[in-house]
């Protein structure tokens, strides 16, 4: 086809707009044998999530809702592929850029082409070809050279030659913006296996895990070595949602639920070999200090006659933990944050922003669906996972629509009003969701 690249124009990229980190690098002072100070910087853990100063200036937000160290943030997935949404390779750092990166079969690692012409075996054998600092070699290329994985540079004993496994997350944060991804590294096996682990529960519960409503957090986990107690802090993915919810997730789990990938073969938004080294996390027999520094029922009869159309449109949507009336009982699934990331595919959901029916009959039923919301108190957003729910339970999927609609007014009109919650002191921020 004229006009495009192939190999290149059908490469796509998911926009990345910042990097979500789990640790920072800090200094100690130390002492020398010659009684001289000097400084050694350190990998260490944080016990929550940390945006860099750019990603806050762009998205003041980010501050605004989760404060100066979130320790819990709203997501969603951008898709179902785990190599997009969840790349995990083996990978090798050194001097500020990747040198060496493999899947546990074959490897790519960056080598001195001088190096491997004088002495090819070496080159493959010697960590010292991917960063050589031979005078005779400082303008020869770097040239990424395929190789059986692992080798025996996984997990090194040498922290300044060791291969690690890096999992790197790309999350979306619907209550911030949609225009891109955010990147969490980790190097940390056990968050590698419960992330992969919540995604696959969250999939065999809803039917998809793209666009689902989820809680990122920061949790803990307490381990032992040589007798002592070490504190690690962990990544843990949570559903958001009662039986209802994953029931109407569901009923969409088929069709699309976002146009935000493209339908050819997507990349991780970072390029080869110009990925900056995440700051590792620290092993549970290492002291950080000595680490080197590259290291989410109605009656019949109410049928007869409906209220009139109410002329304010319904409430706007409330945020979790907002004064005011609850979110609605039992049969209502109620609102939580990053719904309005979630692409439901419910039948006609009768909402104050969709124009009235042709059908004098279907636009008084509409009317009074929403009389009822307002009443209720009910947003736009519950109204259309009610409408979803009740379709869903009862098998409405392809019934006419004055059928449907009189069915879910049957049963919103039998819905009560809860009572007002009486106030609550204020919760710690950070507290867990459950």
């Amino acid at each position: 086809m004229q006009g495009l690249v192939k190999g290149l124009s059908d490469r796509r990229r998911l926009p990345r707009l910042g990097k979500i980190r789990l640790g920072e690098r800090r200094v100690k002072e130390k002492t020398g044998q010659d009684g001289k100070p000097y400084q050694v910087e350190y990998p260490a853990e944080l016990d929550y999530f940390k945006f860099d100063a750019e990603a806050l200036a762009d998205f003041p937000a980010i501050r605004e809702l989760y404060g100066e160290q979130p320790k819990e943030l709203d997501i969603a997935l951008p898709g179902e592929d785990p190599t997009v949404v969840f790349p995990t390779s083996y990978k090798l750092y050194g001097l500020g850029r990747l040198k060496c990166k493999g899947d546990g079969e074959t490897a790519r690692r960056s080598l001195c082409l001088a190096c491997l012409s004088a002495n090819p075996k070496r080159a493959h054998a010697d960590p010292a070809a991917m960063s050589c600092r031979l005078p005779a070699h400082q303008k020869s290329e770097y040239e990424w050279i395929d190789r059986p994985c692992p080798c025996e540079l996984l997990k090194n004993a040498d922290r300044r030659v060791r291969c690690s496994p890096i999992g790197s997350l790309m999350v979306l944060l619907p209550r911030i913006t949609l225009a891109g991804v955010w990147q969490l590294d980790t190097g940390s096996e056990n968050n590698i296996e419960d992330i992969n682990s919540a995604i696959a529960y969250v999939r065999d519960l809803c039917g998809r895990a793209a666009m689902v409503p989820l809680r990122m957090r920061r949790g803990t986990r307490t381990t032992a070595h040589d007798g002592k107690a070490q504190t690690h802090y962990t990544v843990e993915l949570r559903f958001l949602g009662m039986p209802r919810r994953a029931l109407a997730i569901q009923a969409t789990a088929a069709q699309p639920v976002a146009a935000l990938i493209a339908p050819s073969d997507i990349e991780p938004p970072h390029d080869e070999g110009d990925d900056l080294p995440p700051v590792a996390e620290p092993s549970d027999s290492a002291d950080p200090a000595d680490s080197p520094a590259g290291a989410d029922g109605a009656t019949e009869h109410q049928n007869a006659e409906a209220p009139p159309a109410p002329e304010a449109s319904t409430p706007p949507a409330c945020a979790e933990g907002a004064a005011g009336r609850s979110a609605p009982p039992r049969t209502s699934p109620p609102t939580e944050p990053g719904n309005a990331a979630v692409a439901h595919a419910a039948p006609a959901a009768p909402t104050s922003a969709q124009p009235a029916p042709a059908d004098p009959k279907i636009a008084e039923l509409h009317a009074a669906i929403m009389a009822e919301a307002k009443r209720l108190a009910w947003s736009d957003q519950q109204v259309d996972d009610y409408v979803a729910a009740i379709t869903t339970e009862r098998n409405l999927g392809k019934a006419a629509d004055g059928l449907r609609l009189n069915e879910i007014l049957k049963a919103i009109r039998a819905e009560k009003l809860p009572p007002a919650a009486p106030a609550k002191p204020a919760k710690k921020k950070g507290n867990g969701i459950f």
